[in-house]
């Protein structure tokens, strides 16, 4: 064995201090990271809608190829080729459904771009961030900063009634979520206050009627209790080490029925107010509880899948009788009907069915795989100490919560990347310390 290292695959002295001065320096791209989030509050309607995000990152993407080239750094790893290629997939799957179909162009351009930008910005901020901690904190903050704009300049008519779940909520949620990963990273003494804040917030969430957010801020807190609970007893006892995948699921679980019978809790008591115990009971009233009358719209869109489940119903597919299908349905299962939809859009509520709804079975197979990845990481975590790991939670439980129970909104084009790049950049943190470990060995 040479002790010197030399030709091991080590990078030399020099390089060492080149890569730590580029870790440590605060430059373009950083200010970048920040500033391009922020611009969300900007909106173009061209087709569709486009936000400052979108079209920012997509101008960068010159620039970034020069940066990458100059830098000699490999354009895309793995993760980052397969979600093109199957997002690549997803496209040609949208226009073959949108060809046979014959839909019309004001349905199938807003279609076709929708995938395209969410490709477009994913390579782009895949690119820009560069798998760094300090890049992802920055682009968060950012987020935060353009909710904030967003509600000042270009608000809804949803944010005007309700502010804190259509307007700064977000932002709010955000920041402190921020505070507790800045606690959590400090020492493992802290973290109990780390847990405390993230509660907190959960509970001020919920407590204002932003249940999905609140649900998913008490499900990181109790994520991350148990798994650091459970990483001090396999210390001591190494044989839970067989037991990995059964104790994340348990963590999950726990974390998400705890979560959900808290909010059950104070919703059905009163706490939260009239309007969330009204809303409570009358989702709660039929056969599949809560579930099924919050996110009632996946029963049609079930039948609208089994109907076509290779070709789909092309962009922005309406059909007035899965809309009626949906009010019949609920009448059945004991839910509040509810009225048709004006535009008759079938509706879906879940970027895994929207896509599946509106491509076919070349639709689902990238947000499937994402789910997949997604989930890996979460096993990851509870196992290992990550960098950023509240954070990291918090965007893994989003994205899972977004392709399952969310619609495919304007601001996911580039907020669902964000979360996944995340996710990524977490798995490179975890192979580089599993490296150092066994160097250290």
């Amino acid at each position: 064995m040479n002790d010197r290292g030399e030709n091991q695959g080590y990078p030399k002295p020099s390089e060492w201090v080149v890569k730590e001065r580029q870790a440590s320096d605060f430059g373009f791209l950083d200010v970048l990271a920040f500033l391009i989030p922020a611009t969300s509050f900007i909106e173009v309607k061209i087709i569709g809608r486009l936000l400052g995000p979108d079209m920012l990152l997509a101008a960068m993407i010159p620039f970034l190829l020069l940066l990458r080239k100059h830098r000699e750094v490999e354009l895309v790893d793995r993760f980052c080729r397969t979600f093109i290629m199957f997002a690549g997939i997803w496209f040609f799957g949208q226009v073959i459904t949108d060809l046979i179909r014959q839909t019309p162009f004001e349905d199938w351009s807003r279609g076709w771009s929708k995938i395209l930008f969410t490709m477009v910005n994913f390579w782009s901020l895949w690119m820009l961030l560069d798998g760094r901690p300090r890049r992802i904190v920055l682009f968060s903050i950012g987020l935060a900063l353009g909710d904030v704009l967003t509600y000042f300049f270009n608000r809804s008519e949803y944010a005007v009634f309700y502010p804190w779940k259509f307007g700064y909520g977000i932002a709010a949620s955000m920041s402190i979520l921020l505070l507790a990963t800045a606690i959590y990273r400090q020492s493992f003494s802290r973290r109990m206050l780390a847990f405390i804040i993230l509660g907190g917030i959960g509970l001020v969430n919920l407590l204002m009627g932003f249940r999905s957010l609140g649900t998913l801020l008490f499900m990181t807190a109790l994520f991350l209790i148990i798994s650091s609970s459970i990483k001090q007893i396999d210390r001591n006892f190494r044989p839970l080490r067989k037991l990995k995948v059964a104790f994340f699921i348990m963590i999950v679980s726990i974390s998400g029925l705890t979560a959900y019978g808290l909010y059950s809790t104070l919703a059905e008591g009163g706490f939260l107010g009239e309007q969330a115990r009204d809303l409570y009971e009358t989702q709660n009233q039929g056969v599949y509880g809560l579930l099924g009358g919050g996110r009632s719209e996946i029963l049609s869109s079930a039948i609208a899948i089994k109907d076509s489940p290779i070709l789909g119903h092309g962009s922005w597919a309406k059909n007035c009788q899965y809309t009626d299908i949906l009010i019949e349905m609920k009448r059945k299962l004991g839910y509040v009907a509810g009225a048709e939809n004006d535009d008759c859009l079938i509706p879906s509520h879940s970027i895994i069915m929207g896509a599946w709804v509106e491509a076919g079975i070349l639709g689902a197979f990238v947000w499937v795989w994402v789910g997949l990845v997604t989930v890996k990481v979460l096993n990851s975590v509870y196992q290992k100490d990550v960098k950023l790991a509240p954070l990291v939670v918090f965007y893994a439980f989003a994205l899972i919560w977004n392709l399952i129970f969310s619609p495919f909104a304007s601001f996911m084009r580039y907020t669902v990347p964000f979360h996944f790049v995340t996710i990524i950049a977490a798995i490179d943190w975890i192979q580089k310390e599993n490296n150092d470990s066994r160097l250290r060995k």
